[in-house]
């Protein structure tokens, strides 16, 4: 069965996501984007949505968010 999707943490701009989604991904962890902001092209809509979210597995979420934490790329609380 699948893993569901956990949130690991919440971005006001994408590119503070894709920065925090590639470090975790050099360390071999599933990670993927979560964003309303019609695929880039309309970044304004993060700041009216959610924000740009990172998201991993259940199994992952605990060392992803570590990882995080520990090289200061956690920027807010899910």
């Amino acid at each position: 069965m699948a893993s569901a999707g956990v949130i690991i943490g919440n971005y006001l701009h994408r590119y503070e996501a894709e920065i925090a989604m590639g470090l975790l991904r050099s360390s071999g962890m599933e990670c993927w984007i979560l964003a309303d902001d019609a695929g880039g092209m309309q970044p304004h809509l993060n700041f009216a949505m959610q924000g740009v979210r990172l998201m991993t597995t259940s199994e992952q979420a605990e060392e992803a968010r570590a990882v995080l934490e520990a090289t200061g790329t956690q920027e807010e609380d899910p």
